[in-house]
Parts: C-alpha cells; sequence; structure tokens
C-alpha cells in the first residue's frame, strides 16, 4: 500500500515553476521570504545574498540564518556594533566545529550587516517535541521526505516520528525568525532546502504564525524532484 500512495504522489507532481532573481525581488513587503539552498554550496548562498540584496531595495531586511545555531548571536551582534572584525568571525563563531562549511561560502550571509541587514542566528538543534507543544503536521510531509532520503529510505514504522521531528525543527525555526523580525519590511530565512521543498517545512509553519504573506523560493534547480508548490529560481 505505501509503494502504491507513493507511486500515486510521483504522479502528481508537477514541473517546478521556474523564476527569477526579479521575480523573488518584487514580493512585496511587508513579508516573509523563505530561501532553500544546498548547505555550503557556493553558487546557492551567493544567490541568496543576492535575494536579501534586492529585497533590500524594497525595505529593511531581518536575515534569518539556520545554519548558525542561536548561541551565535551574540558574536553577530557584536559585528553588527562594529566590536568584532570580519576576520574575527570564523573563530568567535567556532565555525569549523559549529557550522563545518567553507566560511567563504557564508560571509556574504554572515556579514550582512555591513550592507544594513538585521542578522540572526535561528538555528536549533533536533530536541524532541514537548507533550504540551502544539504542532501543525503538514499533509502528506513524509512523501516529500521521501524522495529527499532517496535510496535511504525510512522505516515505515519510524515515519511517523520522522514527521514529527522535522515538523518541530521547522516550527521553531520558523518561530525564532519570527520572534526577531518587527514585521517591517522583509524576514528574510535561508535554510537547508530539505526544510523547504514541496512548501511543507519551514514556509508552513511560518503562515501559521504570522498574518504577514509568506513566500518560499528554491535558490537553485539541483535536479531535486520539482513539486507543486515549488518555485525554483534558474
Amino acid at each position: 500500500m505505501l509503494i502504491l500512495l507513493y507511486a500515486a504522489t510521483a504522479a502528481i507532481c508537477q514541473t517546478c515553476t521556474y523564476v527569477s532573481g526579479n521575480d523573488i525581488a518584487s514580493v512585496p513587503p511587508p513579508a516573509v521570504v523563505v530561501l532553500g539552498i544546498r548547505r555550503g554550496t557556493q553558487p546557492d548562498l551567493w544567490r541568496a545574498t543576492r535575494a536579501a540584496r534586492m529585497l533590500s531595495r524594497q525595505g529593511p531586511v531581518t536575515l534569518a540564518l539556520a545554519d548558525l545555531p542561536i548561541e551565535s548571536q551574540s558574536v553577530l551582534d557584536q559585528y553588527a556594533a562594529g566590536a568584532v572584525l570580519p576576520g574575527d568571525l570564523p573563530e568567535l563563531l567556532s565555525w569549523s566545529t559549529d557550522v563545518g562549511f567553507a566560511w567563504s561560502a557564508y560571509r556574504p550571509l554572515v556579514t550582512a550587516a555591513s550592507w544594513g541587514a538585521q542578522v540572526s542566528a535561528v538555528g536549533v538543534d533536533w530536541s524532541p517535541r514537548p507533550p504540551q507543544a502544539i504542532l501543525p503536521l503538514p499533509p502528506s510531509y513524509m512523501f516529500v521526505l521521501g524522495e529527499a532520503f532517496g535510496e535511504s529510505p525510512i522505516p515505515v514504522a519510524w515515519e511517523p516520528r520522522m514527521v514529527e521531528m522535522m515538523a518541530w525543527r521547522d516550527h521553531r525555526i520558523a518561530a525564532g525568525a519570527l520572534e526577531v523580525w518587527d514585521g517591517q519590511g522583509y524576514l528574510v530565512v535561508v535554510a537547508d532546502r530539505f526544510h523547504v521543498e514541496g512548501g511543507k517545512g519551514i514556509s508552513y509553519q511560518a503562515a501559521r504564525m504570522t498574518d504577514r504573506a509568506v513566500e518560499a523560493f528554491l535558490v537553485t534547480d539541483a535536479g531535486a524532484r520539482c513539486w507543486p508548490d515549488d518555485r525554483v529560481w534558474r
């Protein structure tokens, strides 16, 4: 039965809607813009920076980075205040251990305070959902997750737990990003595309926490499965 459900879902998948950088920049403020990247991949991170800068022409930008643990915020604030030099950031952020990807790829995003963005670290761990916490679960989320796992499928018995774990992390990232935004201009959330594909990740959760418009984009095609709600910058 599960195989038939996956096959049925695959049959209704549509070609991605392709957009340009100008399409992303034309989102009217105030809005939440969620950008899905391949972590540590320079073309994706460069495009995310470019999108944020284009949006800044229409309004202030709060840039929420899911790859940076929330404990990094004090260092980002010191940099924005001019108390930390750009060259000191990798060491102060414990970059090699806490992030692990090439600093050069992330530098334009992390140092975006230099052109006026408010940069916030919203990365969270994989802690389980507290029993009392309310968590909206997106329908058919496992179909999207199953495709992302590819040749390493999740056992059927683990699927409910996997969906809850992913949705809880999406929820916490979205909540953390909205908490640091004043509702003016743009909240630009940059996260692993794993949490953006199919419209069931961070954008799904954010849309249930704010009355502002929530738009999601993948910044590159990357040869991944195209889901009906995906918009891809090409």
